[in-house]
């Protein structure tokens, strides 16, 4: 069995003014560096047998403050990477419906398989989320592996491992730098937090 300690990323200046980030490369903001100051606090005193990061700096950022406490190699992936929102990146999602009218009301059809054009599906997204999870299961039986990573992934896990709806999943705010932990076994999932931020009270 491996324990899974999931943490989103801290704050960006695009997750403060609202604009839609996917794979665009923004760094943590004033407020973000804070919060990853804070998970690294409440994670200081767990036995981590790994780090696994997104290869996108605002969760690699978060990583290294967590590490500051575990001195291990921060081990980067693409496959952990945030959805890639396509043309909509960079964007509030107020002005992608007023640019974009017919290509936001063709994706409030089916959220989860839509592909955003010049991007990917959240579909898509999970098959590789999906897939890294489970290599690192095999790789990792019996540690406790931290996983620093994205909005979007942390709804897919919920979602796919929670046999939840996906829209009911998007509605639930999920702060910066929340963590979920979960064991994985056999690749069948047993929570035990989901989405916590009582460090950041």
């Amino acid at each position: 069995m491996t324990k899974i300690l999931f943490v989103r990323h801290g704050e960006t200046k695009w997750n403060m003014d609202g604009r839609i980030q996917g794979q665009t490369d923004i760094k943590l903001s004033k407020k973000g560096k804070e919060q990853a100051k804070k998970i690294a606090l409440r994670l200081k005193d767990e036995n981590i047998g790994a780090i696994y990061t997104s290869n996108l700096i605002r969760a690699i950022d978060t990583a290294k403050e967590i590490n500051k406490f575990h001195n291990l190699r921060i081990q980067k992936s693409p496959e952990l990477n945030e959805i890639n929102f396509g043309i909509f990146e960079g964007m509030t999602w107020d002005e992608a419906e007023a640019k974009y009218p017919e290509v936001v009301k063709e994706r409030e059809k089916n959220q989860y398989k839509y592909k955003f054009p010049e991007g990917e599906s959240y579909e898509e997204m999970w098959k590789r989320i999906h897939k890294k999870i489970l290599e690192i299961e095999k790789k990792h039986p019996k540690e406790n592996v931290l996983i620093v990573g994205h909005g979007g992934a942390k709804r897919l896990i919920m979602t796919n491992f929670l046999f939840s709806d996906f829209n009911e999943i998007k509605k639930k705010g999920i702060q910066n730098t929340s963590i979920t932990i979960f064991d994985i076994e056999k690749g069948k999932v047993e929570f035990h937090t989901i989405n916590d931020h009582s460090h950041l009270d």
